[in-house]
C-alpha cells in the first residue's frame, strides 16, 4: 500500500480492540531503556523485553534496588515527540514516574541509614579497642572492622566524614547530593534532599520516619 494511503486499522477479538499506527516507529528495548534511564536515572535497570500493539507498549524491566533485584512493567504509549514512559506496575501497585520517584527515594534514604548506623557501629567497636575513632573510613576497612566499607551512600553519592576532638561525624547529601536545604520542622519521610548527619551520639538529623516503600 502506497504511503500516502497507510492508515491505521482495527483488529477486533473478543479480549480486546488493538489499534495500530502506522506511523509509530518500534519501541525496542534500547529506546525503551533509554527512555527508562532518563526518567528514573536513580536506579540501575534493564529492559529484557517489550510488548507493543503500536501505540501502547509494556516492558518488562529489571532493576537494582536497595534490597536486591527485583522486576516490574513499564507502560509506554507513544505521542508526537516519541516513545514516553506513563505508569511503572509492580505487584499490585500502578504508580506514575513521579509517585515512584518518590517511593524510591523513600526507599534510599532509609538504606542510607542502614549503612551510616553500620558505619557507627564500626567506628564505635574501634574506638573502644583503640581508644579513637577511624581518621578515614577506609580505616575501618584496613584495620578489619569492616569487610567492606561504604564509602558512598544509597544515591551513588559519596559520604562526608571527618573527626573532631574525640568525636566522628558521617554525613549524606541526601538525593540532590548537595550540601542543605533545611529539613522541614517536623521530618517524617519526604523531602529527601536534606542532608543525613549522624555522630557519635546518634543522628543529629535524620527523618523520623518513612511511608510504605515502593517494593
Amino acid at each position: 500500500m502506497p504511503a500516502e494511503r497507510c492508515v491505521g486499522f482495527v483488529l477486533l477479538t473478543a479480549a480486546a480492540v488493538l489499534t495500530i499506527a502506522c506511523g509509530a516507529p518500534e519501541l525496542t528495548s534500547n529506546v525503551a531503556q533509554a527512555v527508562l534511564a532518563e526518567r528514573i536515572p536513580l536506579i540501575d535497570l534493564t529492559v529484557v523485553d517489550v510488548w507493543s500493539d503500536g501505540i501502547r507498549a509494556v516492558a518488562r524491566v529489571e532493576v537494582e534496588t536497595p534490597t536486591g533485584p527485583r522486576e516490574l512493567d513499564a507502560a509506554f504509549e507513544f505521542r508526537d515527540s516519541g516513545w514516553v514512559v506513563e505508569t511503572l506496575l509492580f505487584h499490585d501497585k500502578s504508580l506514575g514516574v513521579e509517585e515512584f520517584q518518590a517511593a524510591l527515594n523513600w526507599d534510599l534514604q532509609h538504606h542510607t541509614r542502614d549503612l551510616m548506623l553500620n558505619l557507627s557501629v564500626a567506628n564505635q567497636v574501634m574506638h573502644a579497642d583503640t581508644g579513637h575513632y577511624a581518621s578515614d573510613l577506609m580505616d575501618l576497612q584496613d584495620e578489619g572492622y569492616m569487610v567492606e566499607v561504604f564509602l558512598l551512600d544509597a544515591w551513588g553519592n559519596a559520604f562526608v566524614y571527618g573527626t573532631d576532638q574525640g568525636t566522628f561525624t558521617l554525613v549524606s547529601f541526601g538525593c540532590d547530593g548537595r550540601a542543605g536545604p533545611a529539613p522541614p520542622n517536623q521530618w517524617i519521610d519526604a523531602p529527601c534532599e536534606p542532608d543525613l548527619i549522624l555522630t557519635d551520639a546518634g543522628f543529629s538529623q535524620s527523618p523520623t520516619g518513612r511511608r510504605a516503600h515502593a517494593w
